[in-house]
């Protein structure tokens, strides 16, 4: 069999941002050549260079060769080529097999991707190694290409054997190793309530029961933490969820919210649309392979949104990001950790490829990213989705026995085995050699077949309940879906990329892209049709029964039998104990700094700064609903505080979504962190004009351990905080998501990330065109300052910029806050408020700061009124980030109306619209600070 390489660069160009990442791992002086190689087979050469030609290379860019690349190309080069693994299949090479076809080319055409990289310069074989380890390959899915290497041989067939696992005489210590040796994240009371259950069955357990049950009992399924108990500096809390964030958020008993931790998303109702949205974290796989643990971080949560009620429509995206120092040195890396630059650079590809080629706008914010040490060894991916359904469509019908199991979507493969027992651990230095499994591949067009096909299918009534096939594969999805009613599933009917798949890989693989739709009989060749019109496989691969058992078969073997009780209602309960002591700030010394220096600092600040160099590379307005978009200001490098869009063409409606993230305030005070970041959220919504009193709220806790009582004593506080917020806000959660063990171990040291709360907001708008932004409006408006700071500025970025660690946690009014917020969007609405911006990380001064940059338009301030009201310095008055405290353009014949709304005691005049740049006076001494210098500073690039 002939096989042909065409490889493709475009021309003249090198790598820069592989040598970028190279100089990371310090190696330095080198250019590096990459080419795109497509292994071609099963036709002839005329057709190979026709598909060359016709698909495979744009001549205007880009150079082609066929077979090898011309010696003067690779003279003095050393030469890496990379190949995906058996079994990993790379999206582009179904899409260049289609591309064959419509050339007429023979179907029979056999197609592998690759990458050739030619390096040139001196390198030591140690620094080779290395680089090829950390920059041009990812070992968890691809590898060096070896001499005579046959990309096209086939995965060996599967023959069945059905295995058994020796639990029912297993000692404790055997019930452990097979738990650890299996991948299973299982403890040892887990293991031992299993053995009892196949001791009373009088069999052992099979082993795709025995992965089910440890697939439904993971904690990044069954959230059993947060569910559990725990004695709580000597007080028992009775499931954590429920106490702090369910119950109060239910006896709100808001109208508007038509769904609440029930099914994949959240959903409030807007108008007549049901506007959902949920948020999921991706963290261990993205810190193992950013880009495609990323990717299919975003491509799960749209599936979230395709899966609430019987299928919603994707309109728009979030993405957030910790990450470690970007300008660490290597050498300083522990051992299995991939630089922070390498890091960020995954995320932001994986993410942006998912949205961008589907089409749906993703929003990048200030907080989109927040770097924190801690985040080195485990950084935290975010990704959320907001989608927009009728009222009809917001509700599944559970499934009736006779009913049958769609599976509509991508094929099944070996990619994500064990993602979620995977996630349900901390991470190791020998995380990414032993958990390459647990990474997903993703392909964002088949996503949007998928999505196009389901759509359809809900708008024929077709759909009687819907669910994404993401954690645990098929295991969680159909498990969980046929939990009330029993189910079978023939396994061998299961649409796979390959041979070779066991049936227990078939049933907790993780590929992504796939849906499972509940379908009547009668329905079964419409469903099918529609499928096959899209181009999306689809199949039949069960039925529901109406026994409470999850039965599955293949090739007409029983391989499990489990009963849906023991499944779901079996897992003994977690059992925590917790403390949590108040930190006795440090006292930081009384210095009198240069307030123009320390604002330029604290603009340069990587919370604070302009992350616009990853935002810009995110479509933020496709589909044409953006009203106001993540990005304002000369070239679009200003962060707004929200975004705004329609819900639905021809229709002033909208919603405003906000997000708000703060890890640096964990450790000083976790429940005033939760206070604060819900604040921001919800101040961040009223500053666009938003409805804050018909907001909705999700929380995504990402959290170390919770085996040590002192940072599950923090995250026991910050849900407290939580509920504090909700008693007085009166604004209800309707979906969230926990992550925990987010951890990184070697010989040397135990690093556990910060605890991290990252909210997310919602809330109408009613007319999108009477939204604002922080842009002034024009030269010789007021400008005011609504809301009153404590002075504190423990965790500010002042303290950080000023080289200062002691201070207390900024303290948030939250019975004055609820007054404040709905006050603001309705002068909004009245049209008083011209612009408005909160002040948040980087305090007052940042805040106005970025009024000015978004305008470039200067402002004349004055903090001597701010100071005698507060009896607070110059830097509290400037760098404090409590509050929420608000900056407000208004046309001065307003000034009556917004000092009848507020009253002397919150609102402060401050200046006037107007000059070049940042003037201010009241404080010990002057500052003026150009638009240029204070250009310079926010919108230096991020490294």
């Amino acid at each position: 069999m002939k096989i042909y390489k065409v490889y493709v660069s475009e021309k003249g160009k090198y790598k820069d941002h592989l040598e970028e990442e190279i100089i990371n791992l310090g190696v330095k002086d080198i250019k590096i050549k990459e080419y795109t190689v497509y292994w071609i087979s099963s036709v002839s050469y005329g057709d190979v260079r026709r598909l060359a030609n016709k698909v495979l290379h744009n001549p205007l860019v880009e150079e082609l060769f066929i077979n090898k690349l011309p010696r003067r190309k690779v003279i003095g080069a050393k030469k890496v080529e990379v190949l995906s693994n058996l079994g990993v299949i790379d999206p582009r090479e179904s899409s260049v097999k289609k591309a064959a076809l419509d050339l007429g080319v023979s179907k029979e055409l056999k197609v592998k991707f690759g990458r050739l990289y030619l390096i040139f310069g001196k390198i030591k074989p140690n620094d080779l190694k290395t680089i090829k380890k950390r920059s041009l390959m990812k070992e968890v899915i691809e590898h060096e290409v070896k001499k005579f290497e046959d990309p096209f041989i086939k995965a060996p067939k599967y023959k069945f054997k059905l295995v058994s696992l020796p639990l029912v005489q297993a000692t404790n210590r055997q019930l452990s190793k097979i738990s650890s040796e299996g991948g299973l994240s299982l403890t040892l009371a887990e293991m031992k309530e299993i053995k009892k259950h196949f001791q009373e069955a009088g069999q052992d357990p099979t082993d795709v029961e025995l992965e089910t049950i440890a697939q439904t009992w993971s904690e990044h399924c069954s959230h059993k933490t947060l569910k559990g108990s725990v004695v709580h500096n000597g007080k028992i809390i009775d499931n954590l969820l429920k106490t702090y964030i369910l119950d109060p958020s239910e006896k709100l008993n808001k109208k508007y919210v038509l769904s609440a931790f029930k099914d994949n998303a959240g959903g409030i109702k807007i108008g007549n649309s049901v506007v959902c949205i949920k948020v999921e974290t991706h963290n261990h796989p993205s810190a193992l392979e950013p880009v495609g643990g990323s990717e299919t971080g975003i491509g799960g949560v749209i599936r979230d949104i395709l899966g609430f009620g019987i299928g919603a429509k994707p309109i728009s995206s979030i993405v957030c990001f910790g990450v470690g120092p970007q300008k660490i040195n290597y050498d300083k890396l522990p051992q299995g950790v991939l630089h922070p630059k390498n890091i960020l650079s995954g995320i932001v590809e994986g993410t942006k490829s998912y949205g961008n080629q589907i089409g749906i706008p993703t929003d990048f914010f200030q907080d989109s990213l927040v770097v924190h040490k801690d985040y080195l060894g485990n950084p935290l991916v975010y990704c959320g989705t907001v989608g927009v359904a009728n009222i009809n469509h917001a509700k599944k019908s559970n499934p009736k026995k006779g009913e049958l199991i769609l599976l509509v979507g991508g094929l099944t493969g070996r990619d994500g085995i064990h993602g979620v027992t995977f996630s349900s651990a901390s991470l190791e230095e020998k995380s990414d050699s032993i958990s390459g499994g647990a990474v997903q591949i993703g392909d964002a067009i088949m996503e949007k077949k998928t999505l196009d096909a389901t759509l359809e299918m809900r708008d024929s009534n077709l759909i009687k309940f819907i669910t994404d096939c993401g954690g645990g594969g098929l295991s969680s999805a159909v498990g969980e879906t046929g939990s009330k009613v029993g189910v079978k599933v023939y396994l061998d009917k299961v649409p796979k990329k390959y041979e070779g798949l066991s049936y227990t890989e078939i049933w907790i693989s993780e590929s992504q892209e796939r849906m499972v739709v509940v379908i009547e009989p009668r329905n079964r060749k419409k469903a099918l049709q529609i499928c096959e019109k899209h181009s999306v496989p689809a199949m039949i691969i069960g039925e529901f029964t109406g026994n409470k058992k999850l039965e599955l078969f293949y090739e007409g073997n029983r391989v499990a039998n489990l009963d849906m009780k023991l499944l779901h209602h079996g897992c003994p309960r977690i059992e925590r104990a917790s403390n949590w002591e108040k930190i006795t700030p440090k006292k930081n010394k009384k210095i009198t700094p240069d307030l123009a220096k320390i604002i330029l600092k604290v603009l340069q600040d990587p919370d604070v700064r302009s992350k616009s160099q990853f935002a810009h590379q995110y479509d933020s307005t496709v589909q044409g609903r953006t009203i106001g978009g993540p990005l304002v200001g000369l070239e679009e490098k200003i962060h707004v505080e929200a975004t705004v869009r329609q819900i639905a063409k021809r229709d002033k409606k909208g919603v405003a979504v906000a997000i708000s993230i703060n890890p640096n305030l964990t450790r000083l005070n976790p429940r005033k962190m939760s206070h604060w970041v819900i604040t921001q959220a919800l101040a961040k919504l009223a500053a666009v004009g938003a409805d804050s009193t018909k907001a909705a709220l999700l929380d995504n806790f990402s959290w170390g351990a919770p085996t040590s009582r002192k940072i599950m004593g923090e995250l026991v506080e910050s849900l407290v905080g939580c509920k504090d917020v909700i008693d007085v806000y009166r604004v209800p959660f309707i979906s969230g998501k926990d992550s925990l063990y987010n951890e990184f171990r070697n010989k040397k040291s135990r690093v556990s990330i910060p605890g991290t709360l990252l909210i997310t907001a919602i809330a109408p708008i009613s007319d999108v065109r009477k939204a604002v932004n922080i842009t002034f409006e024009k030269e010789g408006n007021k400008l005011y300052q609504i809301g009153l700071t404590d002075g504190n500025l423990g965790g500010s970025s002042f303290s950080r910029s000023g080289g200062q660690s002691g201070g207390d946690a900024p303290k948030i009014n939250l019975t004055g806050s609820r007054l404040i917020l709905p006050k603001i969007s309705k002068l909004i609405n009245q049209g008083v408020i011209k612009s408005a911006s909160v002040v948040g990380k980087g305090g007052l001064a940042a805040a106005i700061a970025k009024m000015i940059l978004a305008s470039s338009i200067g402002a004349k301030i004055d903090i001597s009124k701010i100071k005698k009201k507060t009896n607070l310095s110059d830097t509290q008055v400037l760098f404090s980030e409590s509050g929420p405290q608000f900056i407000v353009e208004i046309q001065k014949s307003h000034e009556s109306k917004i000092k009848a709304t507020f009253g002397r005691r919150i609102l402060s005049e401050l200046g006037i619209v107007g000059g070049r740049g940042l003037s201010m006076t009241g404080a010990d001494k002057i500052v003026d600070l150009s638009l240029a210098r204070l250009v310079q500073s926010y919108t230096r690039r991020f490294s």
